[in-house]
C-alpha cells in the first residue's frame, strides 16, 4: 500500500474574514495500471485523496488526532491486513514522527529532492539555439552525477560527491562553484536528514512518489493563480467535487438517489402515522 501526505496553505472566507487554512492532504494507492499507463505518466491503481481542512489559529491539531482520522480512512477504503505501508512526504519532522505512529516506512518525495539539486546546478533543458556554455556542461554534469546516485539509493556517495566539489582545488577549477558553497552545504545536511528515506529507492517495491502533483492537481489547481479568496463552503464543496470526479462517481445519480431516500423515509414515516 502506497501513501503520500503533504500540507498546502490557503485563504478562505469565514464569517466575512479571511483567514489562512492548512490543507492536509493524503493520498493513497495500490500500485499503477500497466495498460493505462505510459511513459510519460503513471496511472495510479485504486486511488483514493483524503483532505483535512483546518484552521493555521487551531495548533493544537496534534499527530494523534490526525492519525485516528488518517487510520479510520484507510481502513474504510482498503484491506490493510498483513499490508506494508510506506509513505512519502517532504521530509518534515511532523511527517517522519507520523510516519513512526503509523508503523510506515518513510520516503522522501524525489520532487522536492531533484528540486533543489536543480536550484544549485541549473542549465537549459529546452531545445537550445545556442549551444550550452562551458558552465552549463559543468553543472549539468554536476546535476546527472547527483542524480544518478539518488536514483540508486546512494546518499551517502552523493554526499562525499558534493563535499569533494566544495573543496578548494575544485573551486579553484570551477570558480562557480564558490558562490554555491552555502547553498551546497545545506543540501548535503538535507541528504543527512533524510539518508535513511533516500536508501528506499534502491528497494525493489519501490515505484517513485507523486506527493507534490497530487497536491497541485487536487488542491492548488482548483484556487488557479493569483490572490483569491473563496468562501470555506464553496472551496470545501468544489474539493467534494473534484474527489467525486476523481473517484468516477455520477453526482447527479448520487443526488437524487439521496433525494429519492429522504422522501421515502418521509413516506414511510406519514403512512406509519396513518396507522
Amino acid at each position: 500500500m502506497y501513501a503520500g501526505v503533504d500540507d498546502s496553505f490557503n485563504n478562505l472566507t469565514k464569517y466575512k474574514k479571511i483567514e489562512k487554512n492548512m490543507f492536509r492532504t493524503a493520498y493513497f494507492h495500490t500500485g499503477y495500471y500497466e495498460i493505462k499507463s505510459t511513459k510519460s505518466k503513471n496511472v495510479l491503481k485504486d486511488k483514493k485523496i483524503f483532505i483535512v481542512i483546518k484552521s493555521v489559529k487551531n495548533k493544537y491539531y496534534l499527530i494523534k488526532k490526525y492519525k485516528k482520522e488518517f487510520l479510520h480512512f484507510l481502513n474504510q477504503n482498503f484491506n490493510i491486513e498483513n499490508c506494508k505501508l510506506t509513505l512519502a512526504g517532504d521530509g518534515a519532522k511532523w511527517s517522519q514522527k507520523f510516519a513512526n505512529e503509523i508503523g510506515a516506512i518513510f520516503i522522501l518525495d524525489q520532487f522536492h529532492l531533484m528540486k533543489e539539486l536543480k536550484t544549485i546546478f541549473p542549465y537549459r533543458r529546452r531545445k537550445l539555439t545556442k549551444n550550452l556554455t562551458d558552465n552549463e556542461k559543468i553543472r549539468k554534469q554536476f546535476y546527472w552525477d547527483i542524480n544518478k546516485l539518488f536514483k540508486n539509493g546512494n546518499p551517502d556517495e552523493s554526499i562525499k560527491y558534493l563535499k569533494k566539489l566544495i573543496t578548494r582545488k575544485n573551486i579553484k577549477e570551477y570558480p562557480f562553484l564558490k558562490d554555491k558553497k552555502d547553498k551546497i552545504k545545506d543540501f548535503i545536511k538535507y541528504i543527512k536528514n533524510n539518508s535513511e528515506c533516500i536508501k528506499v529507492y534502491k528497494e525493489d517495491w519501490y515505484m517513485g512518489s507523486c506527493t507534490e502533483p497530487q497536491i497541485s492537481h487536487n488542491v492548488k489547481w482548483l484556487k488557479g493563480y493569483g490572490a483569491k479568496s473563496y468562501s470555506e463552503k464553496v472551496f470545501k464543496n468544489m474539493i467534494a467535487i473534484k474527489m467525486a470526479k476523481e473517484k468516477g462517481v455520477n453526482l447527479i445519480e448520487f443526488y437524487i438517489n439521496k433525494l429519492n431516500k429522504k422522501n421515502e423515509k418521509e413516506y414511510n414515516y406519514y403512512f406509519k402515522n396513518e396507522d
